[in-house]
């Protein structure tokens, strides 16, 4: 982001990037990270309260019923987030980073032939840009941040899979 703005500031950065304003959260899962980055590594999606709450699948959208009785109320991360989401009404992207595999991923919710075509002109810019392909969204992958704020704004989100990014 910093870079971005000494870009526009030297006039060498689009126009339009001085008119946005970019937020960024590094980490939303500190626990998760912590056991990724482990030697050995261990999975990183758990956080470390009581058992342990995925907290990739930790927000209220797309969940089965069952789902939804089950859980509880969401994690402070998650709430934070969405919190934070809800305070700023401005906001109309999201982009999730993610590790364990490479690709771009959209929310598989229905939506409009005018946005839909908005998430294919993304990934294929991402697939030319950076080689990652379009992929499908797993069957089990519901409660995303992508799921949630797609569902709860109705605005573009998305998932980049950058597969070995969390290694330092």
């Amino acid at each position: 982001a910093e870079e971005a703005r000494r870009l526009v500031a030297a006039g060498r950065g689009p126009a339009s990037l001085g008119r946005t304003r970019i937020y960024l959260a590094p980490v939303l899962n500190p626990d998760g990270r912590a056991r990724a980055l482990e030697a050995p590594p261990r999975p990183g999606r758990l956080n470390a309260a009581g058992e342990g709450v995925d907290l990739n699948r930790d927000f209220p959208a797309r969940w089965s019923a069952a789902k939804a009785r089950a859980s509880g109320p969401p994690q402070p991360e998650t709430e934070a987030v969405m919190s934070f989401w809800r305070e700023h009404p401005e906001i109309a992207l999201a982009v999730s980073f993610h590790t364990s595999t490479s690709g771009f991923l959209a929310p598989p919710l229905p939506m409009s032939d005018r946005v839909r075509a908005r998430y294919a002109e993304l990934a294929a810019r991402y697939e030319q840009r950076l080689g990652l392909p379009r992929l499908a969204v797993p069957s089990h992958a519901r409660g995303t941040t992508m799921d949630w704020f797609f569902a709860a704004r109705g605005c573009v989100a998305f998932t980049l899979e950058i597969e070995g990014a969390h290694r330092p």
